[in-house]
């Protein structure tokens, strides 16, 4: 009896809901929805780098701290600030038979530079440390360059929900719902250079890239994907009803 009660009580709220939402729907019965759309190709100018330094790729006869020492005197060479820009990720160790343990450990890298990055892998790569992949890629202003590209789609959709309403004579008024799914792209870039430093390893024993040339990454796509409804307006102004 008491499930019967719940479930009346629970059918009424619904039902007292539905007059309010569909009130809230014909306030303003007449609109436009559109899209809107906008984009912009950024060039990215910082780059996350993973380092994984393993006893294992010289099957142990050099052992991780060395190779740490190495490491850090190499990309301080290279005028890297490895106290702000290098950080220590991970460390695990393997256990292989007679208790041996081989160690592992990760570093995170920032670069912000295509021409450091190829310094980086090429230097690191006659260490024998071929363990190098590019993380993620960025703009260093990418937040500002995202707000710009919203904007420009919104623009974008108010001129669609004008031209529209203009075709049959009529206005736009206020935008009265925004959906926002804008997003940018940036894996192509990270996969195509890996690529490209993968082939290049396995191709030259000093894992040089193929050129002294600073490499080309493929720009950032920074989309601005919008859904705006706007109100209709009579042919005088008035809303529509």
């Amino acid at each position: 009896m008491k499930k019967i009660v719940l479930m009346m009580a629970a059918v009424s709220i619904f039902a007292a809901c539905l007059p309010a939402a569909a009130q809230s729907d014909e306030k303003f019965p007449c609109y436009a929805d559109v899209t809107g759309y906008a984009e912009r190709n950024v060039t990215p100018d910082t780059f996350y780098l993973t380092i994984v330094i393993a006893e294992k790729d010289s099957k142990g006869r050099i052992s991780v701290e060395n190779q740490q020492r190495d490491m850090l005197k190499s990309l301080r060479s290279l005028g890297v600030d490895t106290d702000r820009q290098l950080t220590m990720a991970d460390m695990s160790g393997e256990y292989f038979k007679k208790k041996n343990t081989l160690l592992t450990v990760q570093y995170r890298l920032k670069l912000t530079s295509s021409a450091d990055v190829q310094r980086v892998y090429s230097a690191l790569g006659e260490l024998g440390i071929s363990s190098v992949t590019i993380r993620s890629v960025s703009c260093s202003k990418m937040n500002e360059v995202r707000n710009e590209v919203r904007i420009e789609a919104m623009k974008n959709a108010r001129e669609k929900a004008t031209m529209l309403a203009e075709a049959v004579g009529q206005g736009i008024g206020a935008c009265i719902r925004i959906n926002d799914y804008s997003r940018d792209v940036a894996e192509e870039a990270v996969m195509t250079y890996n690529l490209r430093a993968v082939k290049a390893a396995n191709a030259d024993a000093d894992f040089m890239l193929e050129d002294e040339d600073a490499p080309e990454f493929k720009p950032i796509k920074v989309t601005g994907n919008v859904n705006a409804r706007f109100v209709l307006l009579g042919p005088e102004g008035e809303t529509i009803r």
